[in-house]
């Protein structure tokens, strides 16, 4: 319709008249007695806004969002003659840039992309490995700070560095020994504390919970959390106060237990 250069009418009527001549109201629009209606090729619209006199005067139009407004309507933002040559403009230098960035012609950026996000993904796996590894590694020199309370195994540690998915992968690596017990697990990351607590099923026939017993551990952290019976987690801010939680967990498990 741009290119076509269609003449663009404007005429004041009745709102009854412009309806009859297939004019589009807007559903929630006010509209007075009197009405300005707009015509540019097919479309005829109820308008009070100026216009240009012909569609082709519009220019080259570039579309820069959509998105919803309200249920069953939507906007459609978008940039027209100069404006939008120079948001082109941009683009196209973006993609020249990110052309350099990754070595690569414009054309082939797509595929150059592909190649590095199944680079990335054979990586992580790689990674991932490796840390599951390393949790085995480290669960084994873990288990032999294992203390026995009323006949149950408890091990709670701190791991510097370590986030929900580490002591995660940690626990992994525990359990692959210490079939029946109890394991807490801390880590610190960014200065934020990250708590596991998990409680194998012959323990829970006994009374223990996890969720129970995290939910006394993690206020002692500056935090909160909770779970099902047999694993849980949480966490809290102050790290300072992680090693005595963990210290107290023992006794906790000897409470829980009844003991």
């Amino acid at each position: 319709m741009i290119c076509r250069g269609d003449r663009i009418g404007t005429v004041e009527l009745t709102l009854a008249e412009a309806l009859a001549k297939g004019a589009m109201a807007l559903f929630g629009e006010k509209y007075g007695e009197r009405v300005r209606m707009v015509t540019m090729g097919d479309s005829v619209e109820l308008c009070g806004g100026t216009h240009c006199q012909s569609t082709g005067q519009i220019g080259y139009f570039r579309i820069v969002s959509e998105g919803s407004i309200a249920a069953g309507v939507r906007r459609i933002e978008a940039l027209t003659g100069a404006a939008a040559v120079a948001e082109a403009r941009r683009s196209d230098d973006l993609l020249g840039e990110l052309a350099l960035l990754l070595k690569s012609k414009k054309e082939a950026l797509r595929d150059r992309i592909a190649v590095l996000q199944d680079q990335n993904t054979a990586l992580e796996r790689e990674l991932e490995s490796q840390r599951k590894k390393a949790a085995v590694e480290t669960a084994g020199a873990l288990l032999g700070n294992i203390k026995e309370v009323a006949g149950v195994k408890v091990l709670a540690e701190a791991l510097e560095g370590a986030d929900m998915a580490g002591l995660r992968t940690m626990l992994d690596g525990i359990r692959k020994t210490l079939k029946e017990g109890v394991v807490v697990l801390g880590g610190v990351k960014d200065g934020k504390v990250a708590l596991l607590v998990n409680v194998s099923p012959e323990v829970v026939k006994r009374g223990g919970h996890a969720g129970n017993l995290l939910k006394q551990l993690a206020p002692l952290v500056g935090g909160k959390g909770g779970g099902k019976a047999e694993i849980a987690q949480g966490g809290g801010t102050n790290a300072a106060k992680l090693p005595q939680a963990l210290a107290m967990a023992p006794q906790m498990v000897l409470n829980m237990l009844g003991k």
